[in-house]
This record gives structure tokens, sequence and C-alpha cells, in this order.
């Protein structure tokens, strides 16, 4: 086994344990935040973060741009250029900060104050809820070039320590909130801004003591500043295009439906964005190779990383998604207790179109890595603007929030055939077609048959915490069959099977 493939494997290791442990607190978490906040409080919570989440595309952009480039001059060697990105890339993100501040406190306020649906009775705690988030938001800002540090040097176990520690200690404060003789809704904002501040604390103590570069100094220099703002800017455009679909879908549903269904909504993005995480490890472990590779012009390595990481990623949020659309009622009620109304039919819609995220994803990872990512911005900020359109005709047509969502999703496929339009355009048709064929076509061939076998079996048997297990058993080994039979190279069989004698040898 190569060291770049050993070091791809463990870094989704520690990845898939990382959100193993936090997916199970995560589910832990909701129930019993709903359960002490109530329906209405965590609607409010959700919707009032999506107003700071609104000016957030601007971190967004340079966040893109920051972990490219600090991996493509690691990948160069040249040390000195290495940091010089870093300090740039910190000077912007401490400007970022501030600008959000001061959009946030005026513009966002204004729109919180006056535009969105919030009981009157709960006015004041959701504008505490909101100034707590736009700290939150300046930290998760200036904390970028650091996680971009870690990740571009594949230093995913602290990574995952870091997200692990928040996740049990986000667990942790239910309890003091429970007990609080405060505000609830307000203290548990102010807990969670305590949280992020000590990660953030700990990530830059870490990435000090190991990683030279990221000692800050002030640097203004052009050569550095020019390329990444220019990135950046295609970035933040299509930031913008996504951020207006999800923000602005969020904010339509509460003007229109209410606070309720914004809770629906919340635990349909949980439920999808936790499988999405599982999913997303396995891009995230190849995500440094891929860019890496390119920035040594090692092409042929290039093109097989994002093959197999489109491949791995798109049945591994298969493995978990198909269970959980078939279960989705009991799932939920089971989880829950209290489902609120279309939370179960607006999760299996976002389950159903986001296993072509993942796809996606790697696409722009590819793009980004040859620094075309200029093209695909535009594509995905018309993509998106494009989306909140139809979703506001969809509402005054007077239809249900699940077609809301289902127009919401449908648009994933248009984004999809963009970046396979742009791939073909910047590269070679061999590799698109590798793409289309090895990446999209045969898992979705097989994930079709897998999901016919599965719902029989739901329909053969009653609703049960044993249906549940064999559903989710019989999803891994499909998926595994499947994955070894006829998605792997006969290289990569060899080194499963060569790894299977390794361990049975040693026992």
């Amino acid at each position: 086994m190569s060291s770049e493939k050993a070091r791809t494997i463990k870094n989704a290791g520690y990845l898939y344990i990382r959100t193993v442990i936090t997916t199970l607190i995560g589910i832990y978490t909701a129930r019993i935040i709903i359960q002490t906040l109530g329906i209405e409080d965590y609607g409010i919570y959700g919707v009032t973060g999506s107003v700071v989440a609104m000016l957030g595309f601007i971190n967004a952009s340079m966040s893109g741009a920051t972990s490219r480039f600090i991996t493509f001059e690691l990948g160069r060697g040249d040390r000195q250029r290495l940091h010089d990105t870093f300090c740039t890339a910190m000077v912007i993100h401490i400007g970022i900060a501030l600008l959000v501040l001061i959009l946030a406190e005026t513009i966002g306020l204004w729109f919180l104050c006056n535009k969105m649906v919030i009981p009157e009775e709960r006015e004041q705690a959701a504008q505490w809820v909101f100034h707590l988030s736009i700290l939150t938001t300046m930290l998760t800002i200036t904390q970028v070039p650091y996680g971009a540090c870690m990740i571009a040097h594949e230093k995913f176990n602290v990574y995952a320590f870091l997200d692990m520690a928040g996740a049990f200690a986000k667990l942790g404060i239910l309890y003091l909130v429970r007990i609080a003789p405060y505000d609830h809704l307000i203290f548990y904002a102010l807990l969670i801004t305590l949280i992020s501040a000590s990660s953030c604390l700990y990530a830059r103590i870490y990435c000090i003591r190991h990683f030279p570069e990221s000692r800050f100094r002030w640097v203004y220099n052009k050569e550095f500043f020019r390329p990444m703002l220019s990135f950046s800017g295609w970035e933040m455009f299509g930031s913008l295009g996504r951020m207006v679909k999800q923000s602005g879908t969020n904010m339509l549903v509460n003007m229109f439906y209410g606070v309720a269904v914004n809770a629906a909504v919340s635990i349909g993005s949980t439920v999808a964005g936790a499988v999405n995480g599982l999913a997303y490890n396995v891009v995230a472990a190849f995500q440094p190779g891929i860019t890496k590779n390119y920035a040594k012009g090692n092409i042929r390595s290039f093109e097989d990383s994002t093959v197999r990481a489109s491949t791995y990623s798109f049945v591994t949020f298969c493995i978990f998604a198909t269970p959980l659309i078939l279960e989705r009622d009991y799932v939920l009620k089971l989880w829950l207790g209290i489902v609120p109304p279309y939370a179960a039919d607006i999760c299996a819609l976002h389950l159903l179109f986001n296993n072509l995220v993942m796809t996606t994803v790697v696409l722009n990872a590819t793009l980004k890595a040859m620094g075309k990512n200029g093209q695909q911005n535009i594509n995905v900020g018309v993509i998106g603007l494009s989306t909140i359109v139809l979703v506001y005709f969809t509402i005054k047509a007077g239809h249900s929030p699940v077609a809301v969502f289902f127009v919401f999703n449908a648009v994933i496929i248009f984004n999809l055939l963009c970046n396979l339009y742009l791939i073909r355009k910047y590269t070679t048709w061999l590799f698109t077609k590798r793409i289309i064929v090895k990446s999209i076509l045969q898992p979705l061939f097989f994930e079709i048959l897998i999901f016919i076998v599965l719902a029989y079996v739901v329909q053969a048997m009653e609703d049960s915490l044993w249906r549940l297990g064999v559903v989710c058993i019989a999803s891994v080994l499909l998926h595994a069959m499947v994955t070894y039979g006829f998605l792997m190279t006969g290289a990569e069989r060899s080194i499963i099977r060569d790894k299977i004698k390794t361990v049975v040898y040693h026992k």
C-alpha cells in the first residue's frame, strides 16, 4: 500500500470515529434540546442563526480560498511563501470578521426585529441569541486559517479530537440549561459561544506550537493578496448563492408557515447534515491529496483521487441514507418523541437528493485545486439565486412545505451537470467519462437495486427496533459486497485481501 493511500485511509478513520461519536451525541442532544427549549424556542434558535448565516457567506468564500492556497503552497514546499500565505489569509479574515460585525449589528438586526416572525414575548431572547451568534461567527471566521493549516498538514486526529470534545461539551451544558434559573434559550446560546471560544483557543495554541507558518505577523503583499482575493471573489459569489438558497428558504418558510415548520426544517437538515458529515469524511481525507498532487504535477494520481473520492463518498452516503429514508417515521419518533409536522418528508427529500451532493463536492474540490473556480461559482451562484425564486413561487402557488423542499433539492441535479461540463472543459473527456461511469452511473444502478431489496424487507416486517436493526445491517452488508465486487479496482481489492490476511495472521 502506498504511503498516500495509507495516509488517506488513516485520515478517513479519524474522521469516521469523530463523525460517528458526534452524530450519536448530536442525535441524543437534539432530542434533549427540543424537550428543554420547546419546539417554539428551538425554531427561534434556528431561524435567528440563519440571519447571521446570511452574512457568513463572506467567510465561506475566503475559507475555500485559504484552504486551497495553504495546501497548494505546502505541496510546493516553499516555506517562506507558505508563511506569507497564512499571514495574508489571517489579515483578510480579521477584516471579514469586522465587516460581519458591522453588517450583522445594523442590517441583520433590523431584519430580525422588523421582518422575522417571532412571538412578541420572545423577541428579547431572540436578540440575545442573535448577538451571541455574531460573536460565535466572528470567532469561527478568525479560526479558518488555523483550521486550514491542520487540514493541509493532514492532522485529522487533532481535528477530530476538537470536534468530539465540542460535542461532549454541548451534551454536558444541556444539564446546566435545564437546572439554570435563567432564560433557557439565552443561557444555551451563551454556553455554545463559550464552547466555540475554548475550541478556537486550543486550536490556535496547537497550530502555533507545531506549524511555524501559523505564527502570525502583519503582512501586506500584493503578490499574495491579489490571487487570494481574486479566487475568493468567485467563491463569494458561489457562497452568496448557497446562502440565499439555504437561509432565504428558511426565512420564507418562517414568514409563510411559522416557527413550527422551521423546527421541522431544522430536524430534517440535522439528519441530512449528519449523513452528509459521514460521507464528507471521505472527501476531506482525499482533498489535501487532490490539491497536492495537482501542485506537484502528478495528474494521474490527481485524477485517480478524484474518482475514488467521488465513488466512495457516494456509497458511504447511501449506506446511511437508504435505511433512514425507508425508516424515517419510526426513527424520528424513536429519536424525538414528538415529531413536528412535515419533518419526516422533508428529511426524506434531503436524503434522496443529497447523494449527488457528494460527487458535486468532490468536483468542486477538483476544480479549486486547478484554480478553475470562476465558472463553477458563477453556476452555483446563479442556481442558488434561481432556487429562491422557484421556492417563492412554489409557496405563493399554495403548495405544502414538502413541495417547497422538493424544488429546493431538485436543483442539485442541474448543479452536478454544470460541474461535469466544467471538468470536461478543463481536463479530458476520458477523465470526465470515468467520473460519470465509475462515480455516478454504476453506484446509482446498484443503489436502486439495494433500495428495492431493503424496501421489500421493510414491507415484510412490522415497525420495530428489530426491523430497524435488520435494515441497517443489511444496508452495510449489501453496500460492502457491491463496493468490493463491482466498484473497487483490482488493486484495491488486493489491498483489502492483504489487510484481512494480515489481521487474521496476527491474531
